[in-house]
């Protein structure tokens, strides 16, 4: 009886899921570069969360058309992945640019668009609050156009 209760118990246990992983977290930083004369407009990636070494699958999309991917990537041995500055780069403002990564069948993404190249773009209204703004770049005269920018997206 012992000897069968042991092996449920062991049984059991090995038939248990194994522990979802957290989603990987995707940052998007914009900025702006020149080549050849040419300001063109764009993001880097990096990706945080994973685990050590892991492998996954990741493309993007631009809003007017076009992408690259889907491709194979490896996580270094802290479980990161990064293309700094800039991976993708186009010659027109207000681009949305959405990156998509697959791993243990559970995909995630994340979105940038780039309006000007000020570094400065918040992506929430607590970065405007409290003088957040001021730090900015100069970008906003005050912390109402901080907060409009955010909740609206930049205005023509």
């Amino acid at each position: 009886m012992r000897k069968l209760l042991v092996v449920t118990v062991l049984l059991g246990i090995l038939a248990l899921p194994a522990a979802a992983s957290a989603a990987p977290t995707i940052t998007l930083p914009a900025g702006c570069q020149t080549i050849n004369g040419t300001l063109f407009y764009g993001i880097g990636i990096s990706i945080t969360g994973l685990p050590p070494n892991a492998e996954f699958v990741a493309s993007i999309r631009f809003s007017g058309g076009g992408g690259a991917g889907p491709g194979t990537f490896m996580a270094n041995a802290a479980g990161t992945f990064s293309i700094l500055p800039f991976f993708a780069l186009v010659p027109r403002p207000g681009e949305t640019f959405t990156v998509f990564v697959t791993f243990g069948g559970v995909t995630t993404s994340a979105s940038a668009t780039v309006w000007s190249c000020d570094p400065a773009q918040p992506t929430s209204t607590d970065q405007c609050r409290d003088g957040g703004w001021r730090t900015l770049g100069g970008a906003f005269k005050n912390q109402g156009q901080c907060v409009a920018f955010v909740q609206r997206g930049p205005q023509p």
